[in-house]
């Protein structure tokens, strides 16, 4: 479900999952929360995440309470994803 909280939209998503045999409830799909300012995206995040369905559940090791659907991406795969498009583009404009 979509929410408005009268400026954003936020991807409502609530799931349950178990980890060392206990039972936990989430609703935290990404850190940081993504909001945005038209509708459609959210329902995209509630598509990916159909009532129902089995789903991975990323669970902190520390604190079993916090989960994501969605973690964060590594650094290290966005600096490399930087510097390939930076190399790209200084080898277009040498051309």
């Amino acid at each position: 479900m979509v929410e408005y909280d009268g400026e954003d939209f936020v991807a409502d998503v609530v799931y349950s999952y178990r980890h060392n045999n206990i039972d936990y409830t989430g609703d935290t799909v990404s850190r940081p929360q993504v909001t945005y300012n038209w509708r459609g995206p959210a329902e995209r995040v509630c598509r990916r995440f159909p009532e129902g369905a089995t789903i991975s559940v990323y669970v902190n090791p520390k604190d079993s309470r916090r989960a994501v659907l969605e973690p964060p991406a590594r650094f290290g795969a966005i600096t490399f994803l930087l510097v390939s498009i930076l190399l790209f583009a200084f080898a277009w404009a040498a051309k």
